[in-house]
């Protein structure tokens, strides 16, 4: 569980620092490792909000 947790936070300031480099709205999509037919669903139900797709590598969590 604690590495799971440490895993969740190391995400969660990665997303904050994307959010704030990038100038987001709080309405942004995320999306942590999709696949195309993740990506494809979210863009139908939210056609005009931007969607962030997060990748976990080992060390970090990078935007793709």
């Amino acid at each position: 569980m604690r590495g799971m947790r440490s895993r969740l936070a190391r995400i969660e300031r990665r997303l904050e620092r994307v959010r704030a480099t990038r100038d987001l709205p709080q309405s942004a999509v995320v999306l942590y490792s999709p696949s195309e037919r993740d990506l494809a669903a979210a863009k139908a139900a939210n056609p005009r909000a931007p969607i962030i797709a997060l990748t976990l590598t080992p060390r970090t969590a990078r935007p793709v």
